[in-house]
C-alpha cells in the first residue's frame, strides 16, 4: 500500500531535475514489480504524465491529447530525461 501511495504522490516539482524524477519513478515501478504486483504500461504512462504535471509545455499538450495506445513508459522517461538536460 505504501508503494501505491508513493507512486501516486510522486511529483516532478519535488525533484531537483528530470533525471532524478525518472530515477525515482522507475525505481518505484521496479519495486512494485518485485513485490509481484507490476504496474501495467498504460497505468505507468498515466502516473508519469500526472506526476510531471504542467512543468513543460510539451507535456501539457500531450496530457490534453489522447495518449496513443502502445506508447511505452521507456519512451516517455527517455524523452523526458533528455528534455530536462537541455
Amino acid at each position: 500500500m505504501q508503494l501505491n501511495s508513493e507512486l501516486a504522490t510522486l511529483k516532478y516539482a519535488d525533484c531537483k531535475d528530470a533525471n532524478e524524477f525518472v530515477q525515482k519513478f522507475t525505481g518505484l515501478v521496479s519495486r512494485h514489480a518485485s513485490t509481484g504486483k507490476p504496474v501495467d504500461e498504460e497505468e505507468q504512462v498515466r502516473l508519469f504524465m500526472d506526476a510531471v504535471g504542467s512543468c513543460f509545455e510539451v507535456w501539457k499538450r500531450l496530457k490534453r491529447a489522447e495518449v496513443r495506445r502502445g506508447l511505452i513508459i521507456e519512451d516517455l522517461t527517455t524523452v523526458f530525461s533528455r528534455r530536462g538536460t537541455e
